[in-house]
Formats: C-alpha cells, structure tokens, sequence
C-alpha cells in the first residue's frame, strides 16, 4: 500500500473520553459542564466559561474583579 493510499484512507476516530482516562476528567464544579485546558496552563468550562489553574484556583476575569472592587 503506497502512502497516498493511507492518507486518504478513512479512520474510525472516537470523540469520547478513553475509559481508562475518564477517572481523571471531572466535570465542572460551577454547572457540571464539560472541562478543557489550553496551552498555557488554565482550566476553562465550555459550558459557563469558568477557568481556574492547576492548582485548582479559580482565575477571575476582569470584569469579575472590578465588580468585587466597588
């Protein structure tokens, strides 16, 4: 089989979570929503768009954090 054909030749992809991966995918605390991590390190919700650290401390926006001010 040359390349070509292997390139075009469809794949059976699974979108879910693997099984043995699911034990370390939580949902969100906020509204139990679906958890995504970007490149830089921050935990975002798909859902509510809360994002916390690795750590687990929420990162608040800045909208969020002008509200608190006054």
């Amino acid at each position: 089989m040359n390349s070509a054909a292997i390139l075009n030749k469809p794949e059976k992809t699974q979108h879910a979570v693997q099984p043995f991966l699911k034990d370390i995918f939580i949902p969100c605390p906020v509204c139990h929503g679906t958890l995504d991590m970007t490149m830089n390190g921050k935990v975002i919700c798909c859902s509510c768009k809360a994002m916390w650290n690795l750590r687990g401390e929420p990162i608040l926006n800045k909208a969020s954090q002008e509200e608190d001010e006054d």
